[in-house]
């Protein structure tokens, strides 16, 4: 059960401990996903570790009932051992995503693409997605030291193939200065 899996994605990072029974509050990059769930395992990273060095864990209880969900994992029994996930990431084999329909994407599909204009201009890679209300998501893209954030909507995704991590999309004139 701990062999690393090779399919990992990152669903959101530990931003501090709940309580004193060794409870972690979790914020999933994706707000309105659910996929954790009770006996699941799940790994875990330090945020600034470029090792392939993680903990696993199983998940012993989830709350959703607030803005960052609660998780009690197996090993946690403390608030000090809490405290020393802050920051982590917490990852699942992608074999565990619910299968999507049509021309649906994850949006962790898109972080490491290529992504080109109409014109098949290069604008960047896709480093990041963020959130906001309302159904609102951005990219977070580079281009040698310059980031754009462009909006993610499905109209303005023209082609993606992930196989070859390309994206064309429509954007307005002036919101990427190459």
């Amino acid at each position: 059960m701990n062999k690393l899996p090779n399919d990992l994605i990152p669903l959101g990072k530990v931003i501090k401990p709940h309580g004193i029974r060794g409870q972690i509050k979790f914020k999933p990059y994706n707000q309105d996903s659910s996929l954790l769930k009770k006996d699941m395992v799940v790994w875990l990273k330090e945020e600034s570790n470029n090792s392939l060095s993680f903990k696993f864990f199983k998940i012993i209880s989830i709350s959703y009932n607030s803005l960052h969900p609660i998780i009690k994992l197996d090993q946690i029994n403390d608030r000090n051992k809490a405290i020393e996930l802050r920051d982590y990431i917490i990852y699942v084999p992608r074999s565990l995503f619910p299968n999507i329909k049509n021309n649906d994407i994850y949006f962790v599909d898109l972080i490491g693409c290529k992504f080109y204009n109409k014109n098949e201009e290069f604008i960047g890679i896709a480093k990041d997605i963020a959130h906001f209300p309302g159904d609102n998501h951005i990219v977070i893209i580079q281009l040698e030291s310059k980031e754009f954030m462009i909006p993610i909507k499905a109209d303005l995704i023209k082609f993606f193939d992930i196989e070859k991590k390309y994206v064309m999309i429509d954007i307005a004139d002036g919101l990427v200065d190459n």
